[in-house]
């Protein structure tokens, strides 16, 4: 199943840009995974069902990171 994707610009302090190119090899790939962590994180405030049901792809896409999907 392909992924719909949005492409976002983001303004960020280049020092920030240049610590984060220091520690992971790809900003745009390292950024987009910390955000789709934080997203699965979200699912401990509620129950993960309800989130998984109202965005549908949230399963597709944590599986194509890696992440755990048993309990949705």
């Amino acid at each position: 199943m392909s992924q719909e994707t949005v492409e976002v610009t983001l303004k960020l302090p280049k020092v920030v840009v240049d610590f984060w190119r220091d520690q992971k090899d790809n900003l745009e790939e390292g950024l987009a995974a910390e955000i789709v962590d934080l997203c699965y994180a979200a699912l401990e405030a509620v129950t993960p069902g309800m989130i998984a049901d109202k965005y549908p792809g949230l399963r597709e896409t944590f599986k194509k990171y890696g992440l755990d999907t048993k309990y949705l």
